[in-house]
């Protein structure tokens, strides 16, 4: 028989070390809650607020949001309301969607769309205005709104992105992205070094150009759209807490899309 023996403090003291030092950098690895607000702008005329915020659950589940109102004269004649919500976990050190839901209300007139991510029978299973609809779940797949996450931490590990599996209700769209260049950018909370993206849509003639900070971990803080009139309308930051202006990341670089 083996005999159980007593490590000798030295080494004792260095496996709790080892320990907490691993406890500190599954942590400090885990991505950093923050609020977000952004003014919208239409051919340079305010027309909505938007609110972004991600947030950590109890059970270390996750909660990306993203909410838009019309606002001042417009908001009389032309009424908008939009909520997303992207409930998501981190599985082996990876961004991995549970449920997507996107509600919108303009004037009177009312969608909602609800996505599952059904990882345990690798299945999609979509409701659009109550009509159900399921497709087959493949890994790479992520929503509208969590795509975004990624692109961030890409961008912070130096990975100019590229494309995404995007879940949109009953269909799977491909978002490619091309890499512009960097751009100092004076925005309402300071001057921030920026990378330049843009996502051009295939079959359409608009497109959509993103200004990350890299200061911020790389959080959009400017987006212009375009549609396929040549109509823009553009987003900027305007308040931000929950980050601090600092290089480092905050995302495990194990994390892919």
């Amino acid at each position: 028989m083996q005999l159980i023996t007593m490590k000798k403090p030295s080494q004792i003291f260095l496996i709790i070390l080892l320990a907490c030092a691993s406890q500190l950098h599954a942590e400090e690895n885990l991505p950093l809650p923050f609020e977000a607000s952004y003014t919208i702008f239409k051919k340079g005329v305010e027309v909505a607020k938007m609110h972004r915020s991600l947030s950590r659950l109890d059970n270390g589940e996750y909660i990306y949001r993203s909410e838009t109102n019309s606002t001042g004269l417009v908001s009389i004649f032309y009424k908008l309301h939009v909520l997303e919500e992207s409930h998501w976990r981190l599985q082996n050190q990876k961004i991995q969607p549970l449920d997507y839901s996107y509600q919108r209300i303009k004037k009177k007139k009312k969608s909602h769309k609800q996505t599952i991510f059904d990882w345990e029978n690798h299945q999609v299973n979509s409701i659009v205005n109550g009509k159900k609809s399921t497709l087959e779940l493949k890994p790479e797949m992520t929503d509208k709104l969590l795509y975004q996450l990624d692109m961030m931490h890409n961008l912070e590990r130096g990975h100019h992105p590229a494309s995404y599996t995007v879940v949109d209700g009953t269909k799977i769209k491909t978002y490619n992205f091309e890499y512009l260049g960097e751009e100092l950018l004076d925005t309402p909370i300071g001057k921030l070094n920026t990378v330049k993206i843009v996502r051009q849509k295939h079959d359409e003639k608009g497109n959509l150009t993103l200004w990350c900070a890299s200061e911020l971990h790389f959080l959009p803080v400017k987006v212009e759209a375009t549609d396929d009139e040549g109509s823009m309308t553009t987003a900027m930051i305007t308040t931000l807490s929950g980050f601090t202006r600092t290089g480092e990341s905050h995302l495990s670089t194990d994390l892919s899309e």
